[in-house]
């Protein structure tokens, strides 16, 4: 929920973070004197029933959590997402493990939209979900352009699909225990090889439809849920296609300048008094949130377990983490020393980050607050070529994804 001293700046402003950037938020820009969002997280999933080369594979989930920051004054921000592997099982309570880390930085303009910078966009969708006109009235109805990006064969690039959306205004409905402007959406995919030059150049075709119910904050037109219907979507690549249907959802939550920022002041602050005494427990500022860096952890020669005594310390961590707002996540990555090969490193980091957890959440935390990955030997702190600088290497690092 946006603070109540910006509750002038409207869903364009929100649209513009998800890349966009309409002319009606600069106007309002100036007026407010820059105030406006700093972040935004969007949390997506995804529960997909489907068939390849026509025979039916089986139900499919997937997770991706994407977390924009943007300075309104500069016109430039940043983008991550943090994108599970897909998945058999249903992940919706349990620890997610991250596939792909897709990053960027991007500039916009009034005229202009966005710019990417650098790094690849990812998932973010342009003009979706589309605002509410002003002054509409319950069955209300227009069209707004768009636009989607999609990786429907999982490769890790994604292709830009324009979108054309048939709205309907329902009026104030109920979402959560508190009243929202709901929003029917129905649009169509239309994607044809080499459409978007930047994106995966094995999706030779992408075409289907889908329903959306939109639920927008009524005071500052913020979104704060989508669900999105597939009523059968088709794609095709080399020597494969396959369809999907199913649902997708989407949780939306913001802050406005200097409110997060000092609330992570705050959470940095009471982390390193209770944890000052910790021996192996250090706390940096990272450009994403607080990382503790759990650098005196023992584990068993090239294996996940943990050695007798080392619980403790996670459980005194866990006590302090359970302080923080429920809503926040937790990545945890795992390191090693680069002895080996690539492969077992990785698995091994990977296999340690995963025990890290179970014990956070046996310890009382909910394992859906968790997003965790191996690194490997991939970023090194230390010089391997000596036993203390692999030491040093041989880590646990905990962000605060607040």
């Amino acid at each position: 929920m946006l603070a109540p001293a910006h509750r002038i700046i409207k869903t364009s402003l929100i649209l513009m973070a998800l890349c966009m950037a309409p002319a009606s938020f600069f106007a309002q820009e100036k007026k407010a004197a820059g105030a406006g969002l700093e972040f935004l997280e969007i949390a997506q999933r995804q529960d997909i029933r489907r068939r390849v080369d026509g025979k039916y594979a089986g139900l499919f989930y997937a997770y991706t959590l994407s977390r924009l920051e943007f300075d309104p004054l500069s016109q430039s921000g940043r983008a991550s997402h943090y994108i599970t592997e897909e998945s058999l099982k249903d992940m919706t309570r349990t620890a997610k493990s991250i596939g792909l880390k897709l990053e960027c930085a991007f500039e916009y303009a009034m005229e202009e939209g966005w710019n990417i910078r650098s790094g690849s966009p990812g998932p973010l969708r342009e003009n979706f979900p589309p605002g509410l006109p002003p002054e509409a009235r319950p069955g209300a109805s227009w069209e707004a352009q768009g636009a989607l990006r999609i990786d429907p064969l999982g490769s890790g690039s994604y292709s830009r699909v324009k979108i054309l959306m048939s709205c309907v205004y329902q009026g104030l409905k109920d979402y959560r225990g508190k009243k929202a402007h709901e929003i029917k959406a129905v649009y169509a995919l239309r994607y044809r090889a080499g459409e978007d030059p930047e994106g995966d150049k094995n999706l030779l075709s992408a075409e289907g439809s889908r329903e959306a119910l939109i639920y927008l904050d009524p005071e500052s037109g913020a979104p704060l849920f989508v669900r999105e219907m597939l009523k059968g979507e088709s794609y095709r690549g080399p020597g494969a296609s396959h369809r999907d249907e199913g649902f997708i959802l989407h949780f939306y939550r913001g802050s406005a300048p200097q409110e997060r920022t000092r609330e992570r002041e705050r959470e940095r602050d009471r982390l390193v008094e209770e944890l000052k005494d910790e021996d192996g427990v250090k706390i940096r500022d990272d450009v994403e949130g607080t990382v503790l860096v759990l650098d005196k952890l023992h584990f068993a020669a090239d294996s996940p377990e943990l050695l007798p005594g080392q619980e403790s310390i996670l459980e005194r961590i866990a006590t302090s983490l359970k302080r923080l707002p429920p809503e926040g996540k937790f990545l945890v990555t795992g390191h090693t020393a680069n002895i080996g090969s690539q492969e077992s490193q990785l698995s091994l980091s990977r296999e340690r980050a995963l025990r890290i957890v179970q014990a956070l959440v046996k310890s009382g935390l909910s394992a859906e607050r968790f997003l965790f990955e191996g690194r490997g030997g991939s970023q090194a702190i230390g010089d391997d070529s000596t036993e203390e600088g692999r030491a040093q290497n041989r880590r646990v690092e905990i962000l605060l994804l607040d």
